[in-house]
């Protein structure tokens, strides 16, 4: 591969697609190791190979093509996780309300149900 002549220089599409079927094969082992199943690791590869172009212009010559893209599937990963994880909570958390709710419910219906039957509401109070 050429060498960029300055470096904020673009790189050139051809360039690109080189780096990226270089580094193919390393994200893919990378990416089956941590998703441990092959259609999974291929949507995480897609999708760290999506993030790379969109970030491309992020991408500083002083480090290697192949672990700026590991470090970017990594952290997909790692964001996927957090974002499995806080839905998890958020629906834990709702199901509890719900459940809280319910409770709370059933512990102010006693108090608002009037326990008296018919007959003794139309009899007058006895006073002494």
């Amino acid at each position: 591969m050429k060498q960029r002549s300055k470096p904020g220089e673009a790189f050139s599409s051809e360039e690109i697609r080189c780096r990226i079927l270089e580094a193919q094969t390393t994200l893919f082992t990378l990416a089956h190791n941590l998703c441990h199943e092959q259609s999974a690791a291929n949507d995480l590869l897609q999708e760290t190979t999506l993030h790379i172009l969109l970030n491309i212009g992020q991408y500083r010559e002083s480090s290697t093509f192949a672990a700026w893209a590991c470090e970017i599937m990594s952290n997909i990963l790692k964001n996927n996780r957090r974002q499995a994880s806080r839905h998890k909570r958020i629906i834990q958390h709702g199901y509890a309300m719900h459940l809280y709710d319910a409770c709370n419910t059933l512990a102010e219906e006693p108090a608002a149900y009037n326990h008296t039957t018919d007959c003794e509401s139309t009899t007058t109070p006895r006073r002494y």
